[in-house]
Protein backbone atom coordinates (compact mmCIF):
# COMPACT_ATOMS: atom_id res chain seq x y z
CA UNK A 1 0.00 0.00 0.00
CA UNK A 2 1.40 3.38 -1.01
CA UNK A 3 1.40 6.20 1.48
CA UNK A 4 1.18 9.90 0.70
CA UNK A 5 2.71 11.38 3.83
CA UNK A 6 4.10 14.80 4.38
CA UNK A 7 7.77 15.67 4.23
CA UNK A 8 11.38 18.56 3.66
CA UNK A 9 13.08 16.29 0.99
CA UNK A 10 9.68 15.10 -0.44
CA UNK A 11 9.90 12.02 -2.59
CA UNK A 12 8.03 8.86 -3.25
CA UNK A 13 9.68 5.78 -4.65
CA UNK A 14 9.44 2.03 -4.64
CA UNK A 15 12.35 -0.38 -4.75
CA UNK A 16 12.66 -4.12 -4.28
CA UNK A 17 15.04 -5.18 -1.55
CA UNK A 18 15.88 -8.84 -0.93
CA UNK A 19 12.69 -9.92 -2.64
CA UNK A 20 10.51 -7.46 -0.73
CA UNK A 21 9.21 -4.00 -1.58
CA UNK A 22 10.73 -0.91 -0.03
CA UNK A 23 8.45 2.13 -0.14
CA UNK A 24 10.01 5.57 0.31
CA UNK A 25 7.29 8.18 0.68
CA UNK A 26 7.92 11.92 0.80
CA UNK A 27 10.78 12.21 3.23
CA UNK A 28 10.75 15.34 5.39
CA UNK A 29 13.17 15.70 8.26
CA UNK A 30 11.02 18.31 10.04
CA UNK A 31 7.54 16.77 10.28
CA UNK A 32 5.37 13.91 9.12
CA UNK A 33 6.31 10.25 8.97
CA UNK A 34 8.76 7.99 7.17
CA UNK A 35 7.68 4.52 5.96
CA UNK A 36 10.48 2.09 6.78
CA UNK A 37 11.10 -1.40 5.41
CA UNK A 38 10.81 -4.06 8.11
CA UNK A 39 12.55 -7.36 7.37
CA UNK A 40 10.37 -9.20 9.90
CA UNK A 41 7.01 -8.09 8.53
CA UNK A 42 7.13 -9.83 5.14
CA UNK A 43 7.30 -6.62 3.13
CA UNK A 44 4.79 -4.61 5.14
CA UNK A 45 5.52 -0.96 5.79
CA UNK A 46 6.17 0.49 9.23
CA UNK A 47 6.17 4.18 10.09
CA UNK A 48 9.03 5.92 11.83
CA UNK A 49 8.79 9.47 13.11
CA UNK A 50 10.46 12.01 10.87
CA UNK A 51 12.99 13.01 13.52
CA UNK A 52 14.33 9.43 13.45
CA UNK A 53 14.63 9.67 9.68
CA UNK A 54 16.40 13.01 10.02
CA UNK A 55 18.89 11.34 12.37
CA UNK A 56 19.52 8.59 9.80
CA UNK A 57 20.07 11.17 7.07
CA UNK A 58 22.43 13.14 9.31
CA UNK A 59 24.49 10.12 10.28
CA UNK A 60 24.78 9.09 6.64
CA UNK A 61 25.38 12.67 5.45
CA UNK A 62 22.38 12.57 3.11
CA UNK A 63 21.95 16.05 1.69
CA UNK A 64 20.26 15.50 -1.69
CA UNK A 65 18.02 13.15 -3.65
CA UNK A 66 21.01 11.68 -5.45
CA UNK A 67 22.84 10.95 -2.20
CA UNK A 68 19.66 9.39 -0.80
CA UNK A 69 19.46 7.09 -3.84
CA UNK A 70 23.11 6.15 -3.38
CA UNK A 71 22.38 5.31 0.25
CA UNK A 72 19.47 3.07 -0.81
CA UNK A 73 21.63 1.31 -3.39
CA UNK A 74 24.32 0.67 -0.80
CA UNK A 75 21.88 -1.46 1.19
CA UNK A 76 22.10 -4.14 -1.51
CA UNK A 77 24.79 -3.44 -4.09
CA UNK A 78 23.87 -6.55 -6.12
CA UNK A 79 20.17 -5.69 -6.55
CA UNK A 80 19.34 -4.96 -10.19
CA UNK A 81 15.81 -3.71 -9.48
CA UNK A 82 16.93 -1.46 -6.61
CA UNK A 83 19.45 0.32 -8.84
CA UNK A 84 17.00 0.59 -11.74
CA UNK A 85 14.24 1.90 -9.47
CA UNK A 86 16.50 4.60 -8.03
CA UNK A 87 17.66 5.67 -11.49
CA UNK A 88 14.12 5.85 -12.87
CA UNK A 89 12.86 7.72 -9.83
CA UNK A 90 15.55 10.38 -10.15
CA UNK A 91 14.80 10.79 -13.85
CA UNK A 92 11.06 10.96 -13.34
CA UNK A 93 11.11 13.44 -10.47
CA UNK A 94 13.66 15.82 -11.98
CA UNK A 95 12.23 15.69 -15.50
CA UNK A 96 10.14 18.82 -15.00
CA UNK A 97 10.30 22.46 -16.04
CA UNK A 98 9.54 23.34 -12.40
CA UNK A 99 13.26 23.15 -11.77
CA UNK A 100 13.58 26.30 -13.87
CA UNK A 101 11.19 28.26 -11.65
CA UNK A 102 12.69 31.03 -9.56
CA UNK A 103 9.88 30.61 -7.03
CA UNK A 104 10.96 27.86 -4.59
CA UNK A 105 7.42 26.91 -3.50
CA UNK A 106 6.30 26.39 -7.09
CA UNK A 107 9.31 24.22 -7.84
CA UNK A 108 8.81 22.23 -4.63
CA UNK A 109 5.11 21.66 -5.38
CA UNK A 110 5.94 20.42 -8.86
CA UNK A 111 8.58 18.02 -7.54
CA UNK A 112 6.13 16.65 -4.96
CA UNK A 113 3.52 16.18 -7.69
CA UNK A 114 6.00 14.27 -9.86
CA UNK A 115 7.12 12.14 -6.91
CA UNK A 116 3.54 11.24 -6.00
CA UNK A 117 2.83 10.32 -9.61
CA UNK A 118 5.83 7.98 -9.67
CA UNK A 119 4.60 6.34 -6.47
CA UNK A 120 1.11 5.86 -7.93
CA UNK A 121 2.51 4.30 -11.09
CA UNK A 122 4.67 1.92 -9.06
CA UNK A 123 1.78 0.91 -6.81
CA UNK A 124 -0.53 0.17 -9.72
CA UNK A 125 2.03 -1.83 -11.71
CA UNK A 126 1.13 -5.27 -10.36
CA UNK A 127 -2.59 -4.75 -10.85
CA UNK A 128 -2.06 -3.59 -14.44
CA UNK A 129 0.13 -6.61 -15.19
CA UNK A 130 -2.45 -8.95 -13.68
CA UNK A 131 -5.19 -7.47 -15.86
CA UNK A 132 -3.09 -7.63 -19.05
CA UNK A 133 -2.07 -11.25 -18.52
CA UNK A 134 -5.43 -12.71 -17.51
CA UNK A 135 -6.44 -13.63 -21.08
CA UNK A 136 -3.32 -15.77 -21.44
CA UNK A 137 -4.42 -18.03 -18.59
CA UNK A 138 -7.18 -20.33 -19.84
CA UNK A 139 -9.42 -22.86 -18.13
CA UNK A 140 -7.76 -26.20 -17.53
CA UNK A 141 -4.20 -24.98 -18.14
CA UNK A 142 -1.14 -26.03 -16.15
CA UNK A 143 1.40 -23.34 -15.25
CA UNK A 144 4.96 -23.92 -14.09
CA UNK A 145 6.42 -21.26 -11.79
CA UNK A 146 9.86 -20.87 -10.22
CA UNK A 147 10.75 -18.85 -7.13
CA UNK A 148 8.60 -16.44 -5.12
CA UNK A 149 7.39 -13.48 -7.18
CA UNK A 150 4.75 -11.13 -5.83
CA UNK A 151 3.73 -9.98 -9.29
CA UNK A 152 3.31 -13.61 -10.46
CA UNK A 153 1.24 -14.25 -7.33
CA UNK A 154 -0.92 -11.23 -8.21
CA UNK A 155 -1.39 -12.56 -11.76
CA UNK A 156 -2.53 -15.97 -10.51
CA UNK A 157 -4.69 -14.44 -7.78
CA UNK A 158 -6.48 -12.24 -10.33
CA UNK A 159 -7.03 -15.21 -12.65
CA UNK A 160 -8.51 -17.22 -9.77
CA UNK A 161 -10.77 -14.32 -8.79
CA UNK A 162 -12.00 -14.26 -12.39
CA UNK A 163 -13.14 -17.88 -11.98
CA UNK A 164 -10.35 -19.35 -14.10
CA UNK A 165 -9.65 -22.98 -13.26
CA UNK A 166 -5.99 -23.88 -13.60
CA UNK A 167 -3.23 -25.86 -11.92
CA UNK A 168 0.18 -24.59 -10.82
CA UNK A 169 3.40 -26.59 -10.56
CA UNK A 170 5.91 -24.97 -8.18
CA UNK A 171 9.57 -25.88 -8.13
CA UNK A 172 10.89 -26.23 -4.59
CA UNK A 173 13.45 -23.46 -5.17
CA UNK A 174 16.31 -24.70 -3.04
CA UNK A 175 18.19 -23.60 -1.03
CA UNK A 176 15.70 -20.88 -0.03
CA UNK A 177 12.65 -23.08 -0.65
CA UNK A 178 10.85 -20.13 -2.20
CA UNK A 179 8.58 -22.52 -4.09
CA UNK A 180 7.34 -23.95 -0.82
CA UNK A 181 6.37 -20.45 0.33
CA UNK A 182 4.74 -19.74 -3.02
CA UNK A 183 2.73 -22.98 -2.99
CA UNK A 184 1.48 -22.12 0.51
CA UNK A 185 0.21 -18.76 -0.75
CA UNK A 186 -1.58 -20.44 -3.68
CA UNK A 187 -3.16 -23.00 -1.36
CA UNK A 188 -4.64 -20.12 0.66
CA UNK A 189 -6.30 -18.96 -2.58
CA UNK A 190 -7.72 -22.46 -3.20
CA UNK A 191 -5.64 -22.80 -6.36
CA UNK A 192 -4.69 -26.37 -7.30
CA UNK A 193 -0.94 -26.56 -6.71
CA UNK A 194 1.73 -29.26 -6.83
CA UNK A 195 5.24 -28.92 -5.40
CA UNK A 196 8.15 -30.32 -7.45
CA UNK A 197 11.76 -30.96 -6.59
CA UNK A 198 13.94 -28.73 -8.76
CA UNK A 199 15.36 -31.64 -10.74
CA UNK A 200 11.87 -32.77 -11.85
CA UNK A 201 11.32 -29.91 -14.33
CA UNK A 202 12.08 -31.87 -17.51
CA UNK A 203 10.19 -34.89 -16.15
CA UNK A 204 6.97 -32.86 -15.74
CA UNK A 205 7.30 -30.47 -18.70
CA UNK A 206 4.93 -32.60 -20.81
CA UNK A 207 2.13 -31.62 -18.41
CA UNK A 208 2.88 -27.91 -18.66
CA UNK A 209 1.00 -25.48 -20.92
CA UNK A 210 3.12 -22.44 -20.06
CA UNK A 211 5.97 -21.28 -17.83
CA UNK A 212 5.54 -18.05 -15.84
CA UNK A 213 8.52 -16.28 -14.25
CA UNK A 214 8.98 -13.12 -12.27
CA UNK A 215 12.24 -11.19 -12.69
CA UNK A 216 14.81 -9.45 -10.53
CA UNK A 217 15.71 -7.35 -13.55
CA UNK A 218 14.85 -6.96 -17.24
CA UNK A 219 17.95 -6.02 -19.23
CA UNK A 220 18.58 -4.23 -22.52
CA UNK A 221 18.84 -7.42 -24.57
CA UNK A 222 15.27 -8.35 -23.62
CA UNK A 223 16.53 -11.12 -21.36
CA UNK A 224 15.98 -11.36 -17.63
CA UNK A 225 18.04 -11.79 -14.49
CA UNK A 226 16.25 -13.96 -11.99
CA UNK A 227 16.58 -16.67 -9.36
CA UNK A 228 19.09 -19.42 -10.11
CA UNK A 229 17.48 -22.15 -12.20
CA UNK A 230 15.39 -19.83 -14.36
CA UNK A 231 17.69 -20.26 -17.36
CA UNK A 232 17.67 -24.04 -17.32
CA UNK A 233 13.87 -24.17 -16.96
CA UNK A 234 13.56 -21.80 -19.95
CA UNK A 235 15.91 -24.06 -21.93
CA UNK A 236 13.79 -27.13 -21.22
CA UNK A 237 10.57 -25.28 -22.06
CA UNK A 238 12.04 -23.93 -25.29
CA UNK A 239 13.20 -27.38 -26.40
CA UNK A 240 9.68 -28.74 -25.80
CA UNK A 241 7.90 -25.80 -27.49
CA UNK A 242 6.29 -24.44 -24.33
CA UNK A 243 5.67 -20.66 -24.09
CA UNK A 244 7.72 -18.83 -21.46
CA UNK A 245 6.14 -15.68 -20.04
CA UNK A 246 7.68 -13.11 -17.69
CA UNK A 247 5.75 -10.78 -15.37
CA UNK A 248 7.80 -7.74 -14.35
CA UNK A 249 7.21 -4.12 -13.39
CA UNK A 250 8.79 -1.46 -15.61
CA UNK A 251 10.88 -0.09 -12.71
CA UNK A 252 12.87 -3.33 -12.99
CA UNK A 253 14.03 -2.37 -16.51
CA UNK A 254 17.77 -1.91 -16.10
CA UNK A 255 20.52 -0.49 -18.28
CA UNK A 256 22.55 -3.69 -18.27
CA UNK A 257 23.60 -5.88 -21.17
CA UNK A 258 25.02 -9.18 -19.85
CA UNK A 259 27.15 -11.04 -22.38
CA UNK A 260 27.15 -14.30 -20.43
CA UNK A 261 26.31 -15.79 -17.04
CA UNK A 262 29.37 -14.28 -15.37
CA UNK A 263 28.80 -10.78 -16.73
CA UNK A 264 26.68 -9.65 -13.77
CA UNK A 265 27.19 -8.28 -10.29
CA UNK A 266 27.64 -11.41 -8.17
CA UNK A 267 24.83 -12.26 -5.77
CA UNK A 268 25.71 -14.98 -3.30
CA UNK A 269 23.75 -16.97 -0.74
CA UNK A 270 24.74 -19.52 1.89
CA UNK A 271 23.77 -23.11 1.08
CA UNK A 272 23.08 -25.78 3.68
CA UNK A 273 23.21 -29.29 2.25
CA UNK A 274 22.31 -30.81 5.58
CA UNK A 275 25.57 -32.77 5.73
CA UNK A 276 29.18 -31.70 6.28
CA UNK A 277 30.98 -30.56 3.11
CA UNK A 278 34.66 -31.55 2.80
CA UNK A 279 36.98 -28.55 2.90
CA UNK A 280 38.38 -29.40 -0.55
CA UNK A 281 34.93 -29.35 -2.19
CA UNK A 282 33.98 -26.03 -3.80
CA UNK A 283 30.33 -24.96 -3.52
CA UNK A 284 28.59 -22.79 -6.13
CA UNK A 285 26.74 -20.08 -4.21
CA UNK A 286 25.49 -17.84 -7.05
CA UNK A 287 21.89 -16.83 -6.39
CA UNK A 288 20.72 -15.86 -9.88
CA UNK A 289 21.27 -16.46 -13.57
CA UNK A 290 20.67 -14.71 -16.88
CA UNK A 291 18.08 -15.97 -19.37
CA UNK A 292 18.71 -14.69 -22.94
CA UNK A 293 15.74 -13.24 -24.86
CA UNK A 294 15.51 -16.06 -27.43
CA UNK A 295 14.14 -18.33 -24.68
CA UNK A 296 11.35 -15.93 -23.68
CA UNK A 297 8.01 -15.60 -25.45
CA UNK A 298 6.39 -12.48 -23.98
CA UNK A 299 6.84 -10.08 -21.08
CA UNK A 300 3.78 -8.86 -19.16
CA UNK A 301 4.60 -5.35 -17.93
CA UNK A 302 2.70 -2.26 -16.82
CA UNK A 303 3.77 -0.73 -20.16
CA UNK A 304 1.92 -3.47 -22.03
CA UNK A 305 2.51 -7.01 -23.28
CA UNK A 306 5.93 -6.84 -24.93
CA UNK A 307 8.13 -9.09 -26.99
CA UNK A 308 11.76 -9.33 -25.82
CA UNK A 309 12.92 -7.51 -28.96
CA UNK A 310 11.20 -4.23 -28.02
CA UNK A 311 12.63 -3.98 -24.49
CA UNK A 312 15.60 -1.91 -25.68
CA UNK A 313 13.19 0.60 -27.28
CA UNK A 314 11.18 0.84 -24.06
CA UNK A 315 14.37 1.42 -22.07
CA UNK A 316 15.33 4.27 -24.40
CA UNK A 317 11.90 5.86 -23.81
CA UNK A 318 12.15 5.39 -20.03
CA UNK A 319 15.60 6.94 -19.76
CA UNK A 320 15.17 9.79 -22.28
Amino acid sequence: MCMNLGCGVQLIGMWKLNGKMLNLSRLIPHYGWFPCYNTKSDGKIELLSANHFHLVCSLNKVASLSSLCLLCQSWDTTSISLTAGCDLFMLYVTRTSALEYEDFNSAKSRLIERAEKFGEISCKARRIIAMLSRDFIFDGCTILVHGFSRVVLEVLKTAAENKKHFRVLCTEGRPDRTGLRFSNELAKLDVAVKLLIDSAVAYTMDEVDMVLFGADGVVESGGIINMMGTFQIALVAHSMNKPVYVAAESYKFARHYPLDQKDMSPARRPIDFGVPIPSKVEVETSARDYTPPQYLTLLFTDLGVLTPSVISDELIQLYL
